[in-house]
């Protein structure tokens, strides 16, 4: 038991929980249970155990976390609690992990968490995550507990439509050749193939290697919806060349076949889009 800092007398449990409810304003609901902890230099601070009714009723709790949690006595005079429903409470990296999944559930399209659990530290961690569609992402928990599981790559991509290009002509275009000594394949779409500014324009001067392999043409709203499906799936079937970019339309040359079949047995299933001669 605690003593008093001034003197030998012990103080009854049954001070210190009145006080609790006079001063502290805790209810009749939350249960007391000193604690064999004791602080200070002389070891006369008080610790209690204390059942909170809002965390033994949380997701926590059901999940098999605590809902008793200790604290000081002096603390709990002034009606400050250090359990889940404080707003000062730091979770453990299970309370985390727990949350976390719990996001990823709800999460459509699905993704797949790569950190580990004991890699989590606090809110300010940043978690390493693939999306459907294995784009790796590096996010920060607080981020994710705000935002939900949002994949850079997709959202960067779908940020680059543009509504005032639509009803215009564009391109897909898949070429080969070679940029910084590294043979590639590339898919991308366009609204200028050639002359100054030109897509295919831009690459001819940077690879004297260039070659278009297929073209095609449509308007601006179908061949934006057919590039963004395409690389979601080619990313999925050939993987992609590591680059500085977040979204990289770059794949390994010894595939070119392969993406070149996909590629057409894609394009013939769509009707707003066909071949350019």
């Amino acid at each position: 038991m605690g003593v008093y800092k001034g003197g030998s007398k012990v103080k009854p449990d049954e001070d210190f929980i009145r006080e609790f409810r006079e001063m502290g304003g805790f209810s009749n609901k939350y249960k007391f249970k000193r604690s064999s902890r004791l602080t200070g230099s002389a070891k006369y601070k008080v610790h209690w155990w204390v059942e909170c009714p809002k965390c033994r009723e949380d997701e926590y709790s059901g999940a098999g976390f605590p809902y008793v949690f200790e604290d000081s006595a002096s603390r709990l005079k002034e009606g400050l609690l250090s359990c889940r429903c404080s707003k000062s409470y730091q979770r453990t990296s299970e309370e985390y992990f727990f949350e976390i999944e719990k996001i990823l559930s709800q999460t459509e399209p699905c993704a797949t968490i790569i950190t580990s659990k004991g890699a989590i530290r606090n809110s300010s961690t940043k978690i390493e995550w693939l999306c459907e569609y294995k784009h790796v992402n590096r996010t920060l928990i607080s981020n994710i507990r705000k935002h939900g599981f949002s994949c850079n790559s997709c959202r960067l991509h779908n940020s680059r439509y543009k509504k005032c290009l639509e009803g215009t002509v564009s391109y897909l275009y898949l070429i080969q050749g070679v940029e910084s000594g590294k043979d590639y394949v590339k898919l991308g779409m366009t609204n200028k193939l050639y002359g100054r500014n030109g897509r295919l324009s831009h690459f001819t001067r940077a690879s004297t290697d260039m070659e278009v392999i297929s073209l095609y043409t449509g308007d601006y709203e179908s061949i934006f919806k057919l590039e963004s499906l395409l690389h979601k799936h080619l990313h999925l079937k050939f993987g992609q060349l590591p680059t500085e970019c977040i979204i990289t339309e770059y794949y390994n040359k010894e595939d070119v076949e392969g993406i070149k079949e996909y590629v057409k047995a894609i394009v013939d299933s769509c009707d707003e889009v066909c071949v350019y001669n």
